[in-house]
């Protein structure tokens, strides 16, 4: 029997499997893997050409929604006249002596008043109550000022509670009407 042959082909297949196993296997395992990043991306380049395409789109809707945000924004009344106005009783009540404990505008006031600012020229009314304490003098200075300010525009309500002994505690109720917008202008 020749055993030559036999060691010649056990060699070949020796040697096959070596090679399948170091360079063919580790050559695939890349191959594969680099077929599928290319497929990644493709993928990823075919949606950044999608969304390059929406873009001018994406951009005039959101022009236009910030344009109709501004035109909102011009209909409402400004928070920063309400302030202004909470400011200004503050200020006026610090000064004789009394101490706000609440300012209150009604939130279906508030509410309506955004409803009916379709006329931007037409002024805006908003009705206050504040909860004050102190004394009568004080009391009585504090809304001869507040009546004599430019948003004043009518009183609505005003009450006293408390008892006469210590006349320094007396807790008062004072509503009124007041015209929102630039304090300094008489309208």
């Amino acid at each position: 029997m020749n055993r030559k042959p036999f060691i010649y082909f056990l060699a070949t297949v020796v040697l096959a499997t070596v090679w399948i196993l170091l360079v063919w296997l580790p050559y695939h395992r890349q191959h594969t893997l680099l077929k599928v990043q290319i497929n990644d991306a493709k993928q990823q380049l075919k949606d950044y050409k999608n969304t390059l395409e929406q873009l001018p789109k994406i951009i005039a809707e959101r022009n236009q929604y910030e344009n109709i945000k501004s035109i909102l924004d011009e209909k409402l009344y400004t928070k920063r006249d309400m302030l202004k106005l909470f400011d200004k009783l503050y200020e006026i009540a610090s000064k004789n002596q009394l101490h706000i404990v609440e300012i209150t505008p009604p939130i279906e006031e508030l509410l309506l008043l955004n409803r009916n600012i379709s006329d931007s020229t037409m002024p805006l009314f908003l009705n206050i109550t504040l909860s004050i304490t102190g004394d009568y003098v004080n009391f009585g200075k504090f809304t001869e000022k507040v009546e004599k300010s430019l948003f004043f525009r009518g009183t609505n309500i005003c009450q006293i509670m408390g008892d006469s002994k210590p006349i320094d505690e007396l807790k008062f109720l004072f509503g009124f009407k007041a015209l929102l917008g630039n304090l300094e202008i008489k309208s």
